[in-house]
């Protein structure tokens, strides 16, 4: 279900807000908060919003069905002195209940980020309308049924309380069309609505402005102080973050300009370190050669050493460029037949430290620096940090070339034309790259990002410019 890294980052920056109200107080929240925070009514305690959140973003992302993550649910929830077999909304172990809150998030996370494609400059000037549509059969509501096939303009007013999923299991979408598509049903295009006159028609009083969904989150409009006081508890166990101004309602994270520190002793302590580097990843891990997340004694030394090289590399790739695209680190011992990998789709990177520390990189000939004959660009003593770096722009190269994405911008068509125009005269001039980085355009593009970093005066100008209109 998961699609875009938009999509993505929406499900990971919400806000766990844990509230007493029930549907009808909720309804009448801020709209910004409801399209920030993930919540549902009446769910008080924090570890059982934490879990609902949990199992609900996989089902956003598409990593579980629908089915699993309601059993999973309701296998929880029953340790917590719920009944799954009473029936009705208003029970958070319901069927209905559950799949609603499915569905629904799962329903907001893909509109928030087809608002972001569609509102998009260059697709503005291509499709500047939308056509409504409505499932025509017996569920669809009425107030829904009328909306079907008019034509709006997108920057339409009407469409902040409009855009499905406005209501509850709303299954509703908007098409984008042209200006001489919307020209020739002039008698179906509406005038938009003034913003004064825009209301909410959802029965239920829900509503959801993608708009919103992107905003930096304002504590203040939390008017309700135990509300208020229930977020900043989970930002600071979630995030690391202090909390200093209640009627400002601003953050602040610990230490935020200080460095993190690199040489722990501990695996435990260097692993934590990682989540701080990494705050938006929904896992890291790690794990000893025996098996377990915790490492057999003789591998402590060899796993922090690590851990604390991955740790650096990491910072200084977030101070230059952005982390968000890594969403799981996996540090694995013998899982792998390569030092690396990642999966584009999911943003995941996992490395083999048996195979980074244990290589006999001395086999190759050293040249400038480099192994020169080995398959990959590995710089001599920086191997650890050229297979984080290098897969790191493999992560990256989704949002930057639409790589497994199944929307892709103009922004993204126009990166790849200039890295296969790179490409192309990379190989016909005989540019020095190794086996590994000619193998395909995304391979040289980790390849020479890795000699931007390391080794810039070795890249030919046609290249260093190249890489600055990538964006």
């Amino acid at each position: 279900m998961l699609r875009t890294g938009t999509q993505d980052s929406y499900i990971r920056n919400r806000i766990n807000m844990p509230t007493a109200r029930s549907h009808a107080e909720l309804a009448q929240m801020d709209p910004k908060i409801r399209a920030q925070a993930f919540f549902s009514a009446r769910v008080a305690e924090a570890h059982i919003l934490d879990r609902l959140r949990e199992v609900s973003d996989r089902y956003s992302r598409g990593e579980i069905g629908l089915g699993e993550a309601r059993n999973t649910l309701k296998d929880f929830l029953k340790t917590e002195g719920y009944d799954p077999h009473k029936a009705g909304l208003k029970n958070l172990a319901s069927t209905a209940r559950l799949n609603l809150v499915m569905r629904q998030n799962a329903a907001m996370a893909n509109a928030a980020a087809e608002w972001k494609r569609m509102n998009d400059p260059d697709t503005m000037k291509i499709f500047p309308y939308v056509r409504y549509h409505a499932r025509k059969d017996s569920r669809s509501r009425d107030g829904h049924k009328e909306l079907d096939g008019k034509i709006f303009h997108k920057d339409d007013p009407f469409l902040k309380t409009h855009t499905p999923p406005w209501e509850f299991n709303c299954r509703c979408w908007l098409e984008e069309i042209t200006a001489k598509e919307a020209g020739r049903e002039s008698e179906k295009v509406q005038e938009p609505t003034p913003p004064e006159d825009v209301t909410i028609d959802s029965a239920s009083g829900f509503s959801f402005d993608p708009e919103h969904a992107f905003e930096t989150f304002d504590l203040a409009s939390v008017k309700d102080a135990d509300t208020r006081e229930s977020i900043v508890s989970q930002m600071e166990a979630q995030f690391g973050v202090e909390y200093y101004d209640l009627k400002l309602g601003w953050f602040s994270k610990k230490n935020n300009n200080s460095p993190p520190i690199l040489d722990h002793t501990s695996i435990e302590s260097a692993g934590n370190e990682t989540k701080k580097i990494l705050p938006h990843a929904a896992e890291v891990r790690w794990t000893a050669s025996n098996g377990s997340r915790i490492p057999a004694r003789e591998d402590i030394v060899h796993d922090v050493s690590s851990i604390n090289r991955i740790n650096s590399e990491l910072y200084e790739i977030g101070r230059e460029s952005d982390l968000s695209c890594v969403t799981r680190l996996n540090v694995e011992h013998m899982s792998l037949d390569a030092g690396a990998k990642t999966s584009i789709k999911s943003g995941a990177i996992t490395l083999n430290i048996d195979y980074l520390n244990g290589y006999d990189w001395k086999q190759h000939p050293q040249r400038g620096g480099i192994y020169s004959d080995a398959a990959s660009l590995v710089y001599v003593n920086k191997e650890i940090e050229c297979f984080i770096r290098h897969e790191y722009w493999h992560a990256r190269s989704k949002e930057l070339f639409g790589t497994e994405a199944e929307i892709v911008t103009p922004q993204m068509l126009r990166n790849k034309k200039i890295l296969l125009g790179l490409f192309n005269r990379a190989l016909k001039e005989g540019f020095n790259i190794t086996k590994h980085g000619g193998s395909s355009a995304m391979e040289f593009f980790s390849e020479i990002k890795l000699r931007e970093k390391f080794d810039k005066t070795s890249l030919p100008d046609y290249i260093i410019n190249g890489l600055k209109e990538i964006k």
